[in-house]
């Protein structure tokens, strides 16, 4: 039934800039804008102040609007936050709002299904390189819970702060062709040859939080290149292999691989509580770069963790690859090639890491080494208090850490001090059972390959005291030489031999009614 007019009542209208003073419940319609307004009264009527109140319609800006926001945190007695003059601090509700961006507010699905790839290169376009030289513009992004198909890079532009809502819950999933799903940018979004390019400022201050990169494709999860000061918190890097040992390289993609060019290096990495996993490498680095630090991280399940250098691109005159690598309370875990491997390289530092079940075919203790577990070949290299769950078969095959002959230092708390080749073992203890004649094992060496062996020792048995120096020379196959220098006391009546067929040390004592104690560290070059 049509609408149909009885009588027809009009209210004051006009252009904003004309709106009077209404009276007491007197409409005002502003056609300009499309707002209603209402007259508040007369302060003798009761209204708290004279003037219009705006009536809310569909044109209203509500969130404009509402300009006294103020943080009370009533749950903890908080009344109002004041400045220092004591005036209640107060902000509209949309400045509010807009201190963080949701992903979702620029159109960003994260379904799992629509390719976000140009809508979140735009969204960081928009955010960090339109105005890049605007630093009001630099908001935080938020990506709430879900997966991102990408069918190409997201470019993480200078300035970019990312954060989702955790590493198994905003996953930015590649598919499709092959490449990576991201990679540093400068601040005009360019990346690779054309970085700085049109006075760009380089790849600097990103950082990225609380998410998954994962590439189902044969590439890399994501490039750093020509960057400084870019930081990796509680991040996923998840490769295309399934469940299982992966036992191939493949074409060496990584989880993170770091790149630079002649003119600009990629200095300040950081990683922290990174996971990397199902990846061909963990991370890769055959170009000079100065400061990569990897700090409670967990890199597992893939070919092979951390390589550096193995194949040098380096920039000349250095041409060094990375240097200042430091890897610290991480774990590794189901490697089965090498943890970490360096060629060239200087400066690399791994301390109190935990390596668990790597370069062995097979499962832990009774597999069968394939590699060392830390492969150094440069000076200047550390191993300091990492823990080691590698068999002494499985190190005589193929030991924890291989020095190659360089100038590396290894200090392992329950084993031994290594430099180079000189290798010091810890102190040990070790009773000497009274009147023994028949030559009872003291140290096994089961060394078929020449030793040098050199023992410093001591032997207390009652009163008597005996310091000295133990040199083997010699093998289980061409026989051994034993030289015994010391000073005592009195003789302990101890005397040391050695099974030439086998490669031990053995021991006879006289009978005197008490044992002797022998404590010794054993010297050799490794």
């Amino acid at each position: 039934m049509a609408v149909i007019q009885i009588s027809k009542i009009q209210h004051r209208r006009g252009l904003r800039a004309d709106l009077p003073q209404l009276s007491s419940a007197e409409l005002g319609w502003v056609l300009d804008e499309r707002k209603l307004y209402i007259g508040n009264g007369t302060t003798s009527e009761g209204a708290p102040a004279i003037g219009n109140t705006e009536i809310l319609t569909q044109y209203s800006d509500i969130l404009g609007s509402i300009s006294s926001y103020t943080y009370k945190g009533t749950e903890v007695g908080y009344t109002a936050q004041t400045n220092q003059s004591g005036a209640d601090i107060q902000r509209s509700l949309q400045v509010k709002l807009d201190d963080f961006i949701n992903a979702k507010d620029f159109g960003i699905k994260g379904d799992g299904v629509t390719d976000d790839t140009a809508q979140i290169n735009w969204m960081l376009n928009q955010v960090y390189s339109r105005e890049h030289t605007n630093d009001k513009s630099f908001k935080t992004i938020y990506f709430s819970a879900g997966t991102y198909i990408v069918s190409d890079s997201i470019k993480f532009p200078r300035n970019a702060t990312i954060i989702g809502s955790g590493a198994n819950s905003t996953i930015f999933k590649r598919t499709g062709t092959n490449g990576r799903v991201g990679e540093t940018s400068d601040s005009k979004q360019q990346t690779l040859a054309n970085v700085g390019l049109g006075g760009a400022l380089i790849p600097k201050n990103i950082t990225i939080s609380n998410c998954q990169f994962y590439n189902t494709t044969d590439d890399d999860c994501f490039l750093v290149d020509q960057a400084n000061l870019v930081t990796f918190e509680n991040i996923r890097f998840r490769g295309r292999h399934g469940i299982g040992n992966i036992t191939t390289i493949g074409n060496r993609k990584a989880g993170v691989r770091v790149t630079r060019t002649s003119s600009q290096e990629t200095r300040n990495i950081i990683f922290n509580g990174c996971d990397f996993t199902k990846l061909d490498l963990g991370f890769d680095c055959d170009e000079d770069a100065n400061n990569i630090v990897f700090n409670n991280c967990f890199i597992h399940d893939n070919f092979a963790g951390i390589i550096c250098g193995e194949n040098i691109t380096g920039i000349a005159p250095s041409v060094l690859g990375p240097v200042g690598v430091k890897v610290i309370n991480t774990m590794f875990q189901n490697m089965y090639n090498i943890a970490i491997k360096t060629v060239t390289v200087k400066d690399f530092v791994s301390s109190f890491n935990t390596f668990t079940n790597c370069g062995v075919a097979g499962a832990g203790s009774v597999g069968t080494a394939l590699v060392p577990v830390i492969d150094y070949d440069n000076d200047g290299n550390y191993s300091i208090g990492d823990n080691f769950d590698r068999t002494t078969v499985q190190q005589a095959t193929h030991p924890n850490i291989q020095n190659n002959g360089k100038a590396v230092f290894g200090l392992y708390a329950s084993d031994s001090i290594q430099y180079g080749y000189h290798k010091t073992e810890a102190g040990k203890q070790e009773t000497l059972t009274d009147n023994t004649t028949n030559g009872n094992t003291l140290i096994d060496f089961d060394e078929s390959v020449l030793t040098e062996v050199q023992i410093n020792y001591t032997v207390l048995r009652d009163t008597h005291i005996r310091t000295g120096t133990l040199k083997i020379a010699g093998s289980n196959t061409a026989g051994y030489e034993v030289d015994d220098e010391f000073t005592e006391t009195s003789d302990p009546g101890v005397a040391f031999i050695m099974d030439d067929a086998n490669g031990v040390l053995q021991y006879n004592t006289t009978s005197t009614g008490t044992d002797a104690t022998f404590k010794y560290r054993i010297t050799k070059f490794a």
